[in-house]
């Protein structure tokens, strides 16, 4: 079995390790959750994951990204209210999840954390973002949505109440609340 580049071990190893802060994680917390711990777990060196991992929350993120949904590309039907639902009810599943506890933890850390803050920007949020900007875009030229309005105010303002639910309320989300969301937010884009 050949090395894996991002880890210095295994594949098998890697996700070991990944699996063990993952579980840490929501267990103890990421303010909780330490290398050592890890290390011990798994049953490898701590300066193993050192080198390769800087920072117990950046061990985090990526336990956390082997979880979500690899797909990043937006569904297309032609009905951007039906893609956009779809999408978000796949999120909302995924927030009412333990992976919706862990991402809530990440994002607490990475408030202290401007390195976090980066990666999680870039590696997590970025890609999902991109994609739904791309099916904003188009719903634009389509004539859907109304050209006025960025596709980034768009995605706030659809994004926005699901953040709210998590990061503020902190309580499930109801069956239908992408679907209610999808339909207040874009009635009021439609040109």
């Amino acid at each position: 079995m050949g090395q894996d580049k991002r880890s210095g071990a295994g594949p098998r190893s890697r996700d070991r390790i990944l699996d063990a802060a993952y579980r840490q994680t929501l267990e103890k917390g990421l303010d909780k959750l330490t290398m050592e711990g890890i290390a011990a777990e798994v049953g490898v060196g701590k300066q193993t994951l050192y080198r390769w991992w800087p920072s117990k929350g950046m061990i985090a993120l990526d336990a956390l990204v082997e979880r979500l949904s690899s797909s990043q590309t937006f569904p297309y039907s032609g009905d951007v209210a039906a893609d956009v639902t779809r999408q978000m009810s796949a999120v909302v599943s995924q927030l009412d999840s333990p992976v919706g506890t862990a991402l809530r933890r990440i994002l607490a850390a990475a408030q202290e954390d401007p390195a976090l803050a980066d990666r999680f920007r870039r590696e997590l949020i970025g890609p999902r973002v991109d994609s739904l900007r791309g099916r904003i875009v188009r719903a634009v030229d389509e004539g859907q949505i109304d050209a006025a309005y960025s596709p980034d105010f768009v995605i706030r303002q659809l994004y926005g109440p699901l953040y709210y639910q998590l990061l503020v309320r902190q309580e499930p989300f109801a069956p239908d609340d992408a679907e209610r969301i999808v339909s207040s937010v874009l009635r009021s884009f439609r040109p």
